[in-house]
């Protein structure tokens, strides 16, 4: 796991970009919609925490340290949850982001 897959984004789209790399190419972007549905799916099987965790560092953009406050946790313990989480993610996903 890259320290850049942990930096934060305000879309699903920047989600998705930490799971499956940066790379814009036009076929990406006509799965996007795709991907974005098969996504919301993907999170919904995650843990609670580890769906909080990801919802607020990517989705909402928090730092680490302000995900850490909002779920009264420490910045190592969201850190290891996003990365499990990204983990977990790209293996329901597989190929399809």
């Amino acid at each position: 796991m890259r320290a850049a897959d942990l930096r934060g984004g305000d879309s699903l789209a920047g989600l998705l970009d930490a799971l499956g790399g940066t790379q814009a190419t036009p076929s990406r972007a006509a799965r996007s919609s795709e991907s974005e549905r098969l996504l919301r799916l993907a999170l919904a099987q995650l843990g609670p925490d580890q769906r909080r965790a990801i919802e607020l560092r990517y989705l909402h953009g928090l730092s680490v340290s302000d995900t850490a406050a909002r779920m009264d946790r420490t910045e190592r313990a969201v850190r290891s949850l996003c990365v499990r989480a990204l983990i977990r993610l790209r293996e329901i996903l597989g190929d399809a982001v």
